[in-house]
């Protein structure tokens, strides 16, 4: 039976690491989404840019 804590195992560790940096990397793109973009202004204070473009129904 192999011992799970081994610190030899490079594979695993190897692995455990490039998931890791998927899975921050994957949160911080949805965190981006969720923060929608922004324009600073003439005065350096942040616009958010939260107008919702609505379909005219003709």
């Amino acid at each position: 039976m192999s011992d799970h804590n081994s610190p030899s195992d490079t594979k695993s560790y190897t692995v455990t690491i490039f998931i890791s940096f998927v899975v921050v990397f994957v949160f911080a793109m949805i965190m981006m989404l969720w923060h929608g973009s922004y324009e600073h202004n003439t005065n350096g204070e942040i616009h958010y840019n939260t107008q919702v473009n609505e379909p005219s129904g003709d």
